[in-house]
């Protein structure tokens, strides 16, 4: 019981820092970008007004050599971000694989194994997208973009078949979070370091470092919004655990960098571009269909397609026959106590170990075991099947009643 207080406390101390650190860095780098690109854009010195004067700021390529410019690309923060972030998925995800990382309808891997090719991932997704960054093809960055884009699909995929939809999501938003974090480790900073001191030695800056310096920065601003939107998946299940989750975590990608591609073309003076609006409200809603297509209902309001045998014969059960099922499917981690090892509270505080709170819960039901098969954890063998959901499907379609 004192690990498992414990291990709450830590995990929301870790949370906390994973989110300011995140706030810090991302907020900062947008704001630099913005700069930078209007700088650029305009080819002149920018004034900024802020609450207790204005700012003069200019733009130099060749330093004073007695000046003492420092590295800029806010490397503690990104690098919190990423050492937070690594806790929280070791504390949670790790520690707990069998519940959140396995799903053995998928394969059968135990959770070290599980925890093992998560791990390499990490390494696995960086190697390959700084490869495709550095690769001699003589590819424009157009041809380069789309190439780790394909990659990045690929890797979404092979996600959505060894983990858990909920791991999946996880493991792809951390791959990608790892390429964030790296490109400020391994080529914003050390870049940053070899021009400084080419210009305190009165050498030329190397253009060449400057150029991948800016390729990995606007790759950070592109995925940003996806890496967001991956870690508060969490949450929704509609958006992970459905059949076609790598096509939403895809278009994920696919939102985020137009809604992103709109802000930097404004900044570099191209003008309002509103068609990237348009494309993003377009591979919103491919998700949205995406996640009830594969969601394996024929309306979210009545049961799963593979059910649909058993739902004829578990039309409007009694209470009794739901109750029975939530109490032997689900209440051994949704109680009071939680029987199940290492939980000391029930999982997000939901209870449903009394009829009241079953019925308080009715939608919380629905979104996890029958409009998807989020819960129970697929990598445990609860004996939840297809007959039992479609008896909760039909429950609910009769008004969730506790008759």
């Amino acid at each position: 019981m004192t690990w498992s207080l414990l291990q709450d406390w830590l995990d929301f101390g870790l949370r906390w820092l994973h989110v300011v650190a995140a706030i810090f860095w991302v907020g900062l780098a947008l704001g630099f970008l913005r700069l930078n690109l209007n700088l650029k854009s305009s080819r002149a010195d920018v004034w900024r007004a802020a609450d207790d004067g204005f700012f003069h700021i200019s733009r130099d390529m060749n330093a004073p050599a007695d000046s003492q410019p420092q590295i800029g690309w806010f490397r503690w923060e990104a690098y919190v971000v990423w050492l937070s972030g690594f806790g929280l998925m070791s504390l949670q995800y790790f520690l707990h694989a069998d519940l959140y990382l396995v799903d053995l309808r998928l394969l059968p891997m135990s959770p070290p194994q599980a925890v093992g090719v998560a791990l390499a991932g990490l390494a696995v997704g960086w190697l390959v997208y700084d490869f495709l960054c550095k690769a001699p093809f003589g590819w424009n960055e157009t041809t380069r973009r789309a190439a780790i884009f394909v990659f990045l699909v690929a890797v979404a995929y092979a996600c959505s078949r060894l983990f858990s939809g909920r791991g999946a999501f996880l493991e792809f938003g951390a791959i990608l979070g790892t390429i964030m974090a790296a490109n400020v480790a391994h080529v914003l900073v050390p870049n940053q370091r070899k021009m400084l001191a080419a210009v305190r030695a009165g050498a030329p800056p190397d253009e060449k470092r400057f150029a991948a310096s800016r390729q990995r920065a606007l790759h950070n601003n592109y995925l940003a919004p996806s890496v967001v939107f991956l870690m508060l998946s969490n949450h929704y299940p509609l958006a992970f655990a459905g059949r076609y989750n790598w096509i939403v975590a895809s278009l994920a990608l696919i939102a985020g960098a137009s809604a992103r591609h709109f802000f930097i073309a404004r900044h570099r003076g191209q003008g309002d571009l509103w068609w990237t609006w348009g494309v993003a409200a377009m591979a919103a809603a491919a998700m949205v269909a995406a996640s009830t297509l594969g969601s394996g209902c024929d309306c979210p309001l009545i049961a799963p397609r593979d059910a649909t045998e058993a739902l004829a014969a578990a039309v409007a059960p009694r209470f009794a026959q739901v109750e029975a099922i939530v109490a032997a499917r689900c209440a051994v981690c949704h109680a009071r106590e939680p029987a199940w090892s290492g939980l000391a509270a029930p999982p997000k505080g939901v209870r449903l170990d009394t009829p009241a709170f079953i019925r308080a819960h009715a939608l919380d039901i629905a979104r996890q075991a029958v409009w998807t098969r989020a819960m129970p954890p697929p990598g445990v063998d609860t004996g939840m099947n297809d007959t039992d959901r479609a008896r909760l499907a039909a429950w609910l379609k009769a008004g969730a009643t506790l008759d």
